[in-house]
């Protein structure tokens, strides 16, 4: 309910379980960190922390 809010689409259509946003609508914090790779230098794919709303809209 808090991301069709966030996202502003209240249609009938709108499915957030099958939706994707780009990184710009989300703050660092609202990333979780992966010491491991960035200790070894190895690539990084960003896991947003459960609970998090896009707040960048």
């Amino acid at each position: 309910k808090a991301w069709t809010i966030a996202c502003k689409r209240g249609d009938s259509t709108f499915q957030p379980a099958s939706s994707f946003m780009c990184s710009l609508h989300f703050t660092e914090e609202d990333y979780e960190r992966d010491l491991m790779h960035e200790l070894l230098n190895l690539p990084i794919r960003k896991k947003i922390k459960k609970g998090v709303v896009p707040t960048l809209i």
